[in-house]
């Protein structure tokens, strides 16, 4: 599936979501991945730096070391 998402600045990020793994790509080829486990999400960019938050059916809702909301879908 893919997944669109838009951090605090409406910076762009796109990837994918197969087998419950993120894969996901920004800006400078800025990478993040982690793990969907039930409607938790679990993410780890490039620093190592955790992003958490929850799928709402097909809404992502996530938030930063430094409790900035990242937000974004998953499309089939």
């Amino acid at each position: 599936m893919k997944v669109k998402l838009w951090d605090k600045d409406n910076n762009f990020l796109h990837g994918t979501l197969e087998d419950n793994k993120f894969h996901i790509w920004g800006d400078n080829n800025k990478y993040i991945w982690g793990r969907l486990e039930g409607t938790s999400i679990k993410l780890w960019d490039e620093q190592n730096k955790y992003i958490w938050g929850c799928l709402e059916g097909n809404d992502i809702k996530l938030w930063d070391d430094q409790n900035n909301y990242i937000w974004g879908r998953i499309e089939k």
